[in-house]
């Protein structure tokens, strides 16, 4: 198994530490070690995906994730089976702040849902 992110700051876009925030998720898969933060790379958006964020191990109160998109923009086609661009789905503790958010549906459209407490 893989351990834990270590705790820190991280980037995010073209020549980050990852290329996207699906991969920043991806890298959460085996929770955290502390608090993490995720900083899109000013100028790297726009970001084309849907992030979802499931429960991770090791979040508190004190250890929380936050997904910084430094006013850069998030956007995505969403459908009746994909309807958010950020599914926080169990997650806790985790911060979305500072992103322009866009989905690019007239309907079946989220632009952050919280599923399963």
């Amino acid at each position: 198994t893989s351990p834990n992110l270590a705790a820190g700051t991280y980037t995010v876009g073209a020549g980050g530490d990852y290329a996207d925030f699906t991969a920043a998720v991806n890298a959460l898969s085996c929770g955290i070690a502390g608090p993490v933060v995720f900083n899109a790379l000013v100028g790297s958006g726009p970001f084309n995906e849907q992030i979802v964020i499931p429960e991770i191990i090791n979040t508190s109160a004190t250890n929380t994730v936050i997904f910084n998109g430094n006013g850069e923009t998030l956007t995505s086609t969403t459908s009746a089976g994909a309807r958010s661009l950020f599914l926080l789905d169990g997650a806790d503790y985790v911060t979305i702040d500072n992103f322009n958010l866009s989905t690019q549906s007239a309907t079946n459209n989220f632009v952050v849902q919280l599923t399963n407490s």
